[in-house]
């Protein structure tokens, strides 16, 4: 049975069983959102206010580390640590990064993160999206479960400055329509970035892909085939 309990305007969430695809509340239509919330619209659509509460409730949830999120999670680690950059950023870190600071270290890579809510990373959320790093800083950047969720021009014309020039930002695309997925892509190739899709072929979640992203064309392809050997392996 349902639960519904109000965190904020916007955002709910479910105390129950895993409910429908929409439910009326309180005369409102709301959206399910990974089982345990539930929206008064796409994710996309969520004001920068919203996401920061929303992503905050979840970390309240063990079980956010678990399931497709940590298996998205664990398939980008292998990625990384395949590709050994010297500098690497994860967008969304929230409080449960890629990487604990050990394993950074190990790894020997220099960790750094940012997110919506400034208690747990650098703040990059909506306009506020600058970052304290010089021109081609990092060598790679990543994002889990962070694209389904409004992403501004503001921020992918950051991370275009922030990346090295072959330097690969990988991240998981879901939830979002086709026409929703192709003007982001448009977003990013109007900043300058090339762009690979990788389909998931082992239907984590619903809708779910990858998107390999870089300043050139023949990086982006090398990393695309690098992140499939990942997949298989």
């Amino acid at each position: 049975m349902v639960k519904i309990v109000h965190v904020c305007d916007g955002i709910y969430r479910n105390d129950g069983d895993a409910g429908p695809k929409d439910v009326l509340f309180e005369n409102q239509k709301l959206i399910r959102f990974m089982d345990k919330f539930y929206l008064r619209c796409d994710p996309e659509h969520l004001t920068a206010v919203e996401v920061s509460v929303l992503c905050a409730e979840r970390a309240k949830d063990p079980s956010v580390v678990l399931g497709p999120n940590g298996d998205v999670r664990t398939i980008f680690k292998k990625y990384i640590s395949l590709l050994q950059p010297k500098r690497f950023l994860e967008i969304g870190a929230g409080n449960n990064p890629i990487f604990s600071g050990v394993e950074a270290q190990e790894l020997g890579v220099a960790y750094s993160t940012c997110d919506a809510d400034p208690k747990y990373a650098d703040l990059f959320s909506g306009q506020s999206s600058e970052l304290s790093y010089s021109d081609g800083f990092f060598d790679m950047a990543s994002a889990v479960f962070v694209l389904h969720f409004r992403f501004y021009e503001a921020q992918v014309s950051e991370l275009f400055r922030c990346l090295a020039n072959s330097g690969i930002f990988v991240a998981n695309v879901y939830w979002r329509s086709q026409e929703s997925r192709k003007g982001l892509a448009k977003m990013f190739l109007d900043a300058g970035f090339s762009l690979s899709i990788v389909p998931d072929e082992q239907r984590i979640c619903r809708d779910h892909e990858y998107w390999i992203l870089g300043k050139r064309d023949s990086d982006v392809a090398e990393a695309g085939i690098k992140f499939r050997e990942v997949l298989v392996s």
